[in-house]
């Protein structure tokens, strides 16, 4: 299976229930890394089966807030 973490809003304080501090996101981001391979989503059908017997987690970004774009694109991109 595969564990999927959904995020909303970044840096948007206005909105508790659905905003992640960056800060927050950039030391989550950094643990997974530490522990699994990432792949890019349009190759994840390809890899499914390669990496079969490893741990899978789904990084979704929902409902297209300005915040994304402006703070977690960027720092997804690098």
């Amino acid at each position: 299976g595969i564990l999927s973490l959904m995020y909303h809003r970044f840096n948007e304080e206005k909105y508790p229930s659905t905003n992640i501090k960056m800060s927050v996101f950039k030391d989550q981001t950094k643990l997974l890394r530490l522990k699994l391979r990432f792949f890019n989503p349009g190759d994840l059908e390809k890899n499914f089966d390669i990496v079969k017997n490893e741990k899978k987690v789904l990084i979704t970004i929902d409902d297209a807030f300005s915040s994304f774009y402006n703070f977690a694109w960027p720092y997804l991109k690098k």
